[in-house]
């Protein structure tokens, strides 16, 4: 058992500390669940509260000098868990493989807040492949913003979606995206659909999304963590359109074959470019993916038979809708 605050009185960088521990009918059925720590975060820096004494030895720091993760890597306490931190952050998988990581720029992070100075910090140790400069022996980092995986060279997904919105904004190009629905041989309408599908249960169930991050990651859960998630994702009400957007969208895929460069219609046009803009953080989809795939990586069987400690460090938000989804287990 862990002390819920491993030992520390003062927390600075975070908004919300959140310690969460199996329990025990889960444990005793799945012991290789982890203890998970949720730090939320405002995505904007924080003065430290008056009195607040970086030198005591009880009192660490998340961003700034980052003594948090130095006492998570070296505190004896801690030296019998595994240890994993799971980051709002995406890196491509050729960064992740190599040992020549983007330099980022302290400086700049640091205007931005503690998230952003972490994910600078620690982005030498992200993945299997650590570079020299990695400042953790026995941390391992993870990257878990999936909203970001059209970064990745061979993600088919985002590479249709760009397409899909590309041809919106210049109806000369649908040829295109027909095209590269066919070149995937999916149809067209299908993908239209399954693009803008505001339920996450798309990213786990649709045919052709289930050899992607997520559901790749959701699948190697135990089947009864899955029923369980699966249960607190369809209590969720459902964000919805206020008509059939998708549909509007793939019957104008379907017309003009006189006119390729007919436009939209000038509602449905100014609706998809304000999901093009605005779908990464207003649309619940996009944004549970977060957290569902970071707990999706924790809450995994794993070799080791050390007990575990998780830590996800993402926006406040992420935290309290990660908690909500492992209420009950």
């Amino acid at each position: 058992m862990l002390h819920p605050y491993l030992n520390l009185q003062r927390l600075r960088g975070p908004v919300s500390y959140m310690y969460l521990e199996p329990k025990p009918e889960w444990k005793a059925r799945l012991p290789h669940l982890p203890a998970i720590i949720l730090l939320g975060d405002v995505h904007a820096p924080k003065p430290p509260c008056p009195g607040f004494d970086l030198d005591d030895d009880k009192t660490k720091e998340v961003g700034g000098t980052e003594s948090f993760w130095h006492f998570l890597d070296t505190d004896p306490a801690l030296s019998a868990f595994t240890k994993d931190v799971v980051l709002e952050e995406w890196m491509p998988k050729h960064e992740r493989l190599s040992m020549d990581r983007p330099t980022y720029d302290m400086s700049a992070a640091s205007t931005k807040g503690p998230l952003d100075e972490t994910c600078a910090y620690l982005s030498d140790c992200v993945g299997q492949v650590r570079t020299p400069a990695c400042v953790l022996a026995h941390v391992r980092v993870h990257v878990a913003d999936v909203r970001n995986l059209h970064l990745e060279h061979e993600f088919n997904e985002g590479h249709l979606c760009n397409s899909l919105f590309k041809a919106i904004a210049d109806a000369g190009a649908k040829k295109w995206f027909l095209r590269d629905c066919h070149a995937f041989g999916q149809d067209p309408e299908q993908v239209v659909r399954r693009l803008l599908s505001l339920n996450i249960l798309t990213d786990l169930d649709d045919e052709h999304l289930r050899t992607e991050r997520l559901a790749h990651e959701f699948n190697q859960l135990d089947a009864s963590v899955q029923a369980e998630l699966r249960l607190k994702l369809s209590a969720i009400p459902q964000q919805q359109y206020p008509y059939d957007l998708p549909r509007a969208v793939a019957e104008w895929m379907k017309e003009g074959g006189n006119d390729p460069h007919a436009r939209i219609h000038p509602a449905v046009e100014k609706d998809m470019r304000d999901l093009a803009e605005h779908q990464g953080y207003k649309l619940d989809r996009r944004v549970m993916s977060l957290e569902l795939y970071a707990l999706s990586r924790m809450l995994k069987d794993a070799p080791s038979r050390k007990p575990r400690l998780a830590v996800l460090y993402a926006g406040n938000a992420h935290c309290r809708s990660a908690s909500y989804l492992l209420h009950g287990m």
